[in-house]
C-alpha cells in the first residue's frame, strides 16, 4: 500500500511539474526509471518531484549523476556519447514544447560536439533545458 501511494504521488508530481511535460504514455516508465536512478545514485527521494521545475530543480550536489543515469537508461546517446535529440523527441506529445526543447538543445544546452561525457555534462544540459523551455 505504501509503495502504491508513493508511486501515485510521484506520478502526480511528475505530470504537473515545471515546464517539461512528457508524453502520457511514457509517464509510468519515466517515473519508474527516475526512482531507480535516484536509488542507484543515492539521491534523496524528496527531490523527485522537483527535477522538471525550473524554480526547484535540485543542484548537482543534490542529484549527483541522476541525469546521466536517465540518459543512459533511455539510450539518448550514441556509441560516441553524442546526445541523440531524435530519440528524446519520442517522449513528447506536444510539438510546440518539442520545438522549444529542440531549439534549446541546438542553440544553448548541448556542447558543440553534442557529447555528454560526464555527470556534470548531463546535469548542465538538463538544467539548461528546464530553464530555457
Amino acid at each position: 500500500m505504501k509503495a502504491t501511494v508513493t508511486v501515485f504521488i510521484i506520478l502526480v508530481a511528475f505530470a504537473s511539474a515545471g515546464k517539461i511535460h512528457y508524453a502520457e504514455k511514457y509517464l509510468d516508465q519515466i517515473a519508474t526509471s527516475r526512482t531507480e536512478c535516484f536509488k542507484k545514485e543515492g539521491v534523496d527521494l524528496k527531490y523527485l518531484e522537483q527535477v522538471d521545475d525550473s524554480e526547484t530543480i535540485p543542484t548537482f550536489d543534490q542529484q549527483k549523476c541522476y541525469v546521466l543515469c536517465m540518459i543512459n537508461k533511455f539510450k539518448f546517446t550514441d556509441a560516441e556519447l553524442r546526445f541523440q535529440a531524435e530519440s528524446y523527441k519520442e517522449y513528447f506529445d506536444d510539438l510546440v514544447l518539442w520545438e522549444k526543447v529542440e531549439t534549446a538543445l541546438s542553440t544553448k544546452c548541448l556542447p558543440k560536439d553534442k557529447k555528454i561525457r560526464s555527470c556534470e555534462d548531463a546535469y548542465d544540459m538538463y538544467i539548461c533545458l528546464v530553464r530555457n523551455v
